[in-house]
């Protein structure tokens, strides 16, 4: 059963447990920056070009190479959490695992058609796709942790399979300028993880099971029969959500020098740093929203939000300042030549503070049942944000990336926001943090 309220002790848990996460994810990122100065050092601007466009649709897979299988089995493990049957959870594991035997290579191999330009080679070819394949797995893996309520574990997984692995492979660059070798590194680094990830997922999911309190069958039990629609409405939702991200270095690629790709690289870098804390929360809020809503009780989110947001404040405002202030000197450490990306950074810090400020909105209207708003409204934004780019990125280059960044990101945050407040009830933004 779910508390009504949401008391001292839980508001502490909720808390500690957004700090620890903030950390893991804090190592995670630090281990990203690493590997793109590691990288932007030791390589030419047109090489490093490169590896952040196999990089950029790497981390891609890292987001939604589960297919829409990885907000399906959150939704159903929330489902089975609410149940309390320990026979649902099980039907609802081994549908996930194997549908995940078909969904694995799909998206690697998907990527592997606009990547393939750029590497050269046939055998860097297949060690980026093994390497896809393994985050995946990662991602399937973090997915369980957070659909049976291990937001830490699940983070920390998560992160195992971004920064820590392409940092281990950009290493190699300090023996050997070759980018070969770094796609061997990443793939063994991956592989790795995927396998400590595996099994933590399989330890956790035991834990969660011996808790439940019933082992018998449920007559016409709706959680032990997931559709493929239900999944491919969330892979559609995917697709919308990180279309942008992955158009981009393809136009950029196709209307401007590949060092461009580069350049909105770096941009992109210091940014995320202000909805750090906020996504990181958001780990948290995932499941907790699902299984409040098929409680009816997604009314008992508020004190939740409420202290979020207040956390939210506090963390992505100096982070803001900082980079207002020192923004040239920190794109410097980069290398020479990167400072001049300072202008587009800013842009970006400011599509992310649009972010920060509309909340947890976007996952309010996710997983609430609403996958098909949620479909029409990250499309839009980022056809929008695609055609701003593509018109401007002959003449702009990297600036005309991080303007459309800017419009897509926008765009869908405050509608989303929007809907909230007025159809749904429920306050996600930072205005939260001042009610009572």
């Amino acid at each position: 059963m779910l508390p009504r309220r949401m008391p001292r002790p839980q508001a502490l848990s909720f808390l500690s447990t957004s700090i620890l996460i903030s950390a893991v994810r804090f190592i995670g990122r630090g281990a990203a920056f690493a590997a793109a100065l590691v990288a932007s050092r030791h390589l030419s601007t047109a090489n490093f070009g490169i590896y952040a466009y196999v990089i950029t649709f790497l981390t891609a897979i890292n987001l939604v190479g589960g297919l829409g299988l990885e907000q399906t089995a959150l939704v159903a493990l929330g489902r089975a959490r609410g149940s309390g049957n320990a026979f649902v959870l099980d039907q609802v594991l081994s549908w996930i695992r194997w549908r995940a035997v078909f969904v694995l290579p799909i998206a690697s191999l998907i990527f592997a058609v606009p990547i393939h330009a750029v590497l050269g080679s046939s055998l860097s070819l297949i060690l980026v796709v093994l390497t896809g394949i393994c985050l995946t797995a990662i991602l399937l893996s973090a997915s369980v942790l957070r659909g049976i309520d291990f937001p830490l574990g699940s983070t920390i997984v998560q992160e195992a399979g971004r920064g820590p692995v392409f940092l281990l492979g950009a290493l190699l660059l300090f023996s050997a300028h070759e980018l070969l070798r770094v796609w061997m590194a990443t793939l063994l680094t991956s592989a790795i993880v995927a396998l400590i990830a595996i099994t933590a997922a399989i330890l956790a999911a035991r834990r969660s099971r011996s808790a439940l309190h019933s082992h018998v069958p449920i007559a016409n039990e709706r959680n032990t029969a997931l559709s493929f629609r239900s999944q491919l409405r969330f892979l559609l939702v995917l697709i919308a959500t990180n279309a942008y991200l992955w158009a981009c270095p393809v136009i950029l690629k196709q209307s401007a020098p590949v060092k461009e790709v580069g350049f909105f690289n770096i941009a992109m870098q210091y940014p995320a740093l202000i909805s750090f804390l906020s996504t990181s929360m958001e780990m948290i809020y995932v499941p907790k929203i699902t299984a409040f809503w098929h409680a009816g009780r997604l009314g008992d989110m508020r004190p939740l939000l409420r202290t979020g947001s207040r956390l939210t404040i506090l963390g992505s405002l100096p982070i803001t300042a900082i980079l207002v202030i020192f923004g040239r000197p920190l794109l410097e450490i980069y290398g020479h030549g990167y400072s001049q990306v300072l202008n587009a950074m800013l842009i970006i810090a400011a599509a992310q503070i649009i972010s920060v400020a509309c909340g947890p909105c976007g996952y309010l209207v996710l997983l609430t049942g609403r996958e098909n708003l949620n479909l029409a409204v990250m499309a839009g934004s980022a056809v929008c944000g695609i055609i701003c780019l593509a018109a401007l990125a002959p003449i702009y280059g990297y600036m005309a990336a991080a303007g459309g960044f800017l419009v897509a990101t926008a765009m869908s945050n405050i509608i989303f926001a929007a809907y909230c407040l007025k159809r749904m009830n429920i306050n996600p933004t930072v205005g939260a943090a001042f009610s009572t």
